[in-house]
């Protein structure tokens, strides 16, 4: 404390010289601040090393718990040293090897050792009649209830038991395990190897998708695979599906009821209905624009249709997708202009199969999906089209806003799906958007062949498909302070269809029925011009 003391006044006595000896009060007053901050500085050192200190300054601190004043140094080095002899303590624990546990531990199958040590070959070191295995007891948990398996009806309670101190009892002898009993048990629990016909192989599973992929063929069809349990044997379902491959010379095979987990993996758990077909992957050849239509038919189109522009494909692509650049309509004369949907980046392979089947429901011609960030067509997605995806024509798009661009120079337009715009937009750009009422009004597919722009279920269409597309296609809301601002991808994809097709569908002729609703009905309407 005197030293610190001492510290304090001679450093006050350096302060007070150095200001006196400055020229001019201002530069007192800077000299004041500085050696001011200075002290500061020299306090928050002194704080922080009395807070953190080095590994000899904590040893040798007499007032901490440890260092030199810890039992340990004691005993070594200081009061106690020549009090206790460190002899007199037990030894410390150490680890045993693991060599000394060998004789303790129970014997398993495939682990034998013999007096030295050393593993044997073989199942223990008994006789071949019998082995021992670990098997903890669940009889309490069990109740007394019978064993089943190889062992027969008997009770557990009648058999023998004799328990051994390490809780381990003795089970059936070696013979049992090579009885048809015991083998066709482990062999229900054996995983099941799925044969390929090709790498690229598909496994279409489910009544719709499988009848579906035969009647239409445009894939390569390997083999059909029938659940043939007993209560499926004289089913007519069965029956016509296999008349219908043996017909296209496809082989069939009856799988038993016991082998009914090799058609569950090949459906990877999902519902088959008691049908598997192995196939190659569906055509879907890339596209780069679609291109000029066809109204009549011709020995070089084959029919009414437009044709596309093809991309690159590799020899292996070629094989699978063909190279035939001409897309025909099968019901050309539904609507005067075809409608092709453009999916871009649909993840969701139950959305991406709900509207493959509204494609075919409403008479699409052809529906292109984008080759990035889109479902592949998997089994799953094939099994929610429910079979549309076989007579539905497919192809893929790398670039969607080139595909847009290049496709309007061929006479197509392009509508975007977007959600109902601000109205502030609605009015700087009014021809841009349009609603289902005015596409119903207009009926553009009389007059031009048309594109549906479906985006993505989380963020939608980007901005440059937008711009790349000829017009902005909403529904309206009916409720506008819903909490629900948009629809789920596949219904307004379903929605917005409908729109396009139905302004262009043939008007069917009244028929009598009909003459007299209406004539019902503008009876009504004189009878409320009167009243009101």
């Amino acid at each position: 404390m005197r030293a610190n003391r001492r510290d304090d006044s001679s450093r006050g006595d350096r302060t007070a010289r150095a200001i006196a000896g400055a020229a001019s009060p201002r530069q007192q007053a800077k000299l004041r601040k500085k050696l001011t901050r200075k002290e500061r500085e020299r306090q928050k050192e002194q704080e922080e090393d009395s807070g953190r200190q080095t590994r000899r300054k904590r040893f040798l601190n007499p007032d901490k718990e440890f260092g030199k004043t810890s039992l340990v140094y004691q005993l070594k080095h200081g009061v106690f040293k020549n009090e206790v002899s460190l002899d007199s303590l037990p030894p410390p624990v150490r680890a045993r090897p693991r060599d000394d546990f060998e004789s303790e531990r129970p014997i398993r199958r495939n682990d034998s050792r013999d007096t030295n040590g050393q593993t044997q070959p073989g199942w223990s070191r008994q006789s071949p009649g019998q082995a021992q295995t670990r098997d903890i007891d669940r009889s309490a948990s069990r109740g007394g209830q019978e064993r089943r398996g190889s062992t027969g009806n008997q009770p557990r309670d009648s058999r023998p038991q004799q328990r051994s101190s390490g809780g381990f009892r003795e089970k059936r002898p070696d013979a049992d395990r090579h009885s048809p009993e015991y083998s066709s048990a482990a062999r229900k629990m054996m995983p099941m190897s799925i044969k390929y016909t090709t790498a690229a192989s598909q496994f279409l599973y489910g009544r719709s998708v499988v009848k579906a992929a035969l009647e239409q063929s445009r894939r390569k069809l390997y083999n059909l695979y029938v659940y043939g349990g007993e209560n499926r044997v004289d089913s007519h379902y069965n029956q016509s599906m296999i008349r219908l491959a043996e017909s296209q010379g496809i082989p069939v095979t009856i799988v038993p009821n016991d082998q009914q987990r090799l058609m569950d993996k090949m459906s990877t758990g999902r519902p088959h209905n008691g049908f598997v077909l192995e196939t190659s992957p569906l055509p879907q050849i890339p596209v780069t624009s679609l291109g000029q239509l066809e109204k009549s038919s011709s020995p070089a189109n084959r029919g009414p249709g437009f044709h596309v522009v093809p991309g690159y494909q590799t020899r292996e692509e070629e094989a699978v997708n063909g190279t035939d650049a001409f897309i025909r309509r099968p019901g050309g004369d539904r609507t005067p202009n075809p409608l092709v949907l453009l999916l871009h980046e649909i993840l969701d392979p139950g959305n991406l199969g709900a509207l493959l089947r509204t494609a075919s429901y409403l008479g699409v011609d052809a529906v292109g999906v984008t080759q990035r960030g889109s479902s592949a067509l998997t089994p799953v997605v094939l099994k929610s089209a429910a079979g549309a995806v076989e007579e539905m024509t497919l192809f893929s798009v790398d670039a969607p806003a080139e595909f847009l661009e290049r496709s309007r120079s061929a006479g197509w337009v392009a509508y975007a799906a977007v959600a109902p715009p601000e109205e502030r937009l609605a009015r700087i750009h009014g021809g841009k958007f349009v609603s289902t009422d005015d596409v119903e009004r207009r009926s553009p597919l009389l007059d031009k062949p048309c594109i549906l722009v479906l985006g993505n279920e989380g963020h939608g269409l980007p901005r440059q498909v937008k711009v790349a597309a000829d017009y902005e296609l909403s529904i309206p809301r009916v409720v506008p302070d819903s909490c629900i601002d948009s629809l789920n991808v596949s219904v307004a994809g379903a929605l917005l269809t409908h729109a396009l097709i139905k302004g262009a569908l043939p008007k069917k002729e009244a028929s009598p029925v009909d003459d007299m609703t209406a004539a019902r009905r503008e009876a009504k309407d004189d009878e409320s011009e009167v009243l009101f």
